[in-house]
């Protein structure tokens, strides 16, 4: 069919002139007709050797087929180190992720691209911050600045490695390394946070946690644990009585030795010493007298010169050993009393006189110079009608011995010293504030505390509580210096409550003492000024509490004050609240205050659309911040 020669029958491509009649395979197919003539399973139209059963991939097409190129796509880069054989763009896959270096961003497969990348073939690392060639997960010292990342606070940073206050800035840029609000070059101890002033007194702590800096006291002792130290405290076991007059001043239960024995009154058992116990004693505080008090006038029996009468004065005017009380004839002159018109006038004893003119004779009344009365019913030595002017029983001989104004003296002794009873005789002090009525956010508010004084006396403390969450500071200014003993105003922890107060946590304390008792030496002076700088975000209107306590002051004194309150408020002209001034709204209400008017009338018409105040209370409160 083919015209090549050979019969179809015996022709092996019948349809194609072959007269060769190759057949490379021997598969009885001639090459000509044949599809795979070397028959290795590969078409000849896409065998690079279709006579070759063993090649027929040459991938570089060098003439040498891949099976036996030891570089099939001819990179230079021997098959068996080729990761990409087939590819001549291609050789390396570092992470085995299936793309080669070449076209893979992130060679290692860290996540870090290579582009940014120090170290773009090692998974292991990616960051050189000292550029010494070793990553800085293996290197001991990232920054390179001699101290390595263990010890190093910042370790990527070759400028700083020690942050001594953890507050994010080292110390090489800090200004204050110890974080105790005291610059570094202000403060003696920069790495110390709890010292940074200097030691006035010498005694090896510094003024501002030295309990009595004024002082040297090495063994910072504090017997009642006040805060101030016994070198400094008039009162160490705080018992009330001051150390000089105090027989046991480190004893808080003890106060009085009378007999000088060495237990105190409150432990000892016979108080004067005259061995008599003083649950038999009736002068327990009296070694020269122990016995009964028959008549209740506080002389006991064995002494006294009318047992059976209470004589309170003991008076015995012609001394002759028998008191008048008991006397029938007090001035000797022969005429007994009940017919001696002058009972105490040895020379007269005839006409019946009253000496004081209180309407009763001296014969009748038993205060025959005293005015105040002539009665004493219940014999207390206390005229009968003085009693009933103050309040007092004439009946009850006990009152003799009450306190109705709680000054320390009994009634007996404000009649005999000619007192009333129901008034102190105690000295005063009155501490008040004068300056700011309100506080103003964001700057620093001043109170001058003033003391007026009724007399001169050894001295005062006090401390001045505040709440730490309603004020940021409070500092004293121009503290009076006369006898001046605390010089470091430090808040003190208020854990004892001295004022009541549990809204304030802490306070300041001030102390003056004077021994030559002259302190303030004036009837009114300022004691300091109080700068008052407030917690951000303190609401409009809200009270700020300062509150006083007394630590201690002179016998005899008392302290007066009342609690300081003062109003947060600012100065803005925006009356109605929303948030602009306007003249026709804010203004018009301003002048309309101004003239008197109040209520609607002063609102009328005025309130702007957007206003938070749209009450005449809430505006008329607004306004009188600014005019009072």
């Amino acid at each position: 069919s083919d015209g090549d020669g050979f019969a179809d029958n015996v022709d092996n491509c019948a349809a194609l002139a072959n007269a060769d009649q190759a057949d490379f395979d021997e598969d009885g197919a001639g090459d000509a007709c044949d599809d795979d003539d070397d028959n290795d399973g590969v078409l000849d139209s896409q065998d690079a050797f279709p006579l070759d059963a063993g090649e027929s991939v040459d991938t570089d097409a060098d003439g040498t087929g891949n099976n036996a190129d030891s570089d099939d796509d001819g990179d230079g880069v021997a098959d068996a180190d080729d990761a990409f054989p087939l590819d001549a763009a291609e050789s390396i896959d570092t992470d085995t992720d299936g793309t080669g270096n070449n076209a893979d961003s992130d060679d290692d497969g860290d996540g870090v691209a290579d582009a940014d990348d120090a170290f773009p073939l090692d998974a292991t690392e990616s960051v050189d911050t000292d550029n010494d060639g070793t990553g800085n997960n293996a290197d001991n010292d990232d920054d390179a600045d001699g101290v390595d990342d263990a010890d190093d606070a910042f370790p990527l940073d070759a400028a700083e490695s020690v942050d001594t206050d953890n507050d994010g800035t080292g110390n090489n840029a800090d200004n204050d390394d110890d974080g105790d609000g005291v610059d570094d070059a202000d403060d003696a101890f920069p790495l110390d946070p709890t010292r940074s002033a200097g030691d006035s007194d010498g005694d090896g702590f510094e003024d501002n946690v030295d309990n009595c800096a004024a002082l040297a006291n090495a063994d910072q002792a504090d017997f009642d644990e006040d805060g101030a130290g016994d070198a400094c405290d008039a009162d160490d076991d705080n018992d009330g009585v001051l150390d000089s007059q105090d027989a046991f001043p480190l004893d808080a239960g003890e106060s009085v030795d009378t007999d000088g024995d060495g237990t105190g009154n409150n432990a000892d058992t016979d108080d004067d010493g005259d061995g008599v116990p003083d649950t038999d004693d009736a002068f327990p505080l009296d070694p020269t007298r122990s016995a009964g008090d028959s008549d209740g006038d506080g002389f006991a029996d064995n002494v006294d010169n009318c047992a059976v009468l209470a004589n309170a004065d003991q008076a015995d005017f012609d001394e002759d050993g028998a008191g008048d009380a008991c006397d029938d004839d007090d001035d000797n002159d022969g005429v007994a009393d009940a017919a001696d018109a002058f009972p105490f006038d040895p020379s007269r004893s005839q006409v019946a006189v009253d000496s004081d003119n209180d309407g009763t004779d001296d014969e009748f009344d038993l205060f025959p110079m005293d005015a105040r009365g002539a009665l004493d019913n219940d014999l207390d030595n206390m005229a009968d009608e003085w009693e009933l002017l103050f309040g007092l029983d004439p009946d009850d001989a006990g009152d003799a011995f009450s306190d109705l104004d709680h000054d320390g003296m009994t009634a007996l002794e404000e009649f005999i010293q000619d007192s009333d009873p129901t008034v102190s005789n105690l000295k005063e002090f009155t501490i008040r504030a004068e300056g700011a009525s309100f506080l103003l956010p964001g700057q620093s508010n001043q109170v001058s505390i003033m003391l007026d004084a009724t007399a001169n006396s050894a001295g005062l403390a006090i401390r001045i509580h505040y709440n730490s969450a309603e004020i940021a500071s409070l500092e004293l200014s121009d503290v009076f210096a006369s006898q001046l003993i605390s010089n470091q105003f430090l808040p003190f922890d208020d854990v004892s409550d001295f004022d009541d107060n549990s809204s304030t946590d802490l306070y300041v304390l001030i102390n003056w003492q004077s021994n030559l008792e002259d302190w303030p030496g004036s009837a009114t002076v300022m004691l300091c000024n109080l700068n008052i700088e407030l917690v951000n975000g303190q609401d409009l209107g809200h009270l700020v509490n300062i509150d006083f306590s007394v630590e201690s002051v002179t016998d005899g004194f008392e302290v007066q004050f009342s609690r300081l309150q003062l109003p947060v408020q600012n100065l803005s002209l925006d009356i109605d609240g929303d948030g602009e001034v306007k003249a026709l709204s804010d203004g018009l209400m301003i002048m309309r205050y101004l003239f008197g008017f109040r209520g609607d009338s002063l609102i009328a018409g005025a309130v702007g659309e957007e206003a938070s105040r749209t009450t005449s209370a809430e505006i008329e409160a607004a306004i009188a911040v600014l005019i009072p």
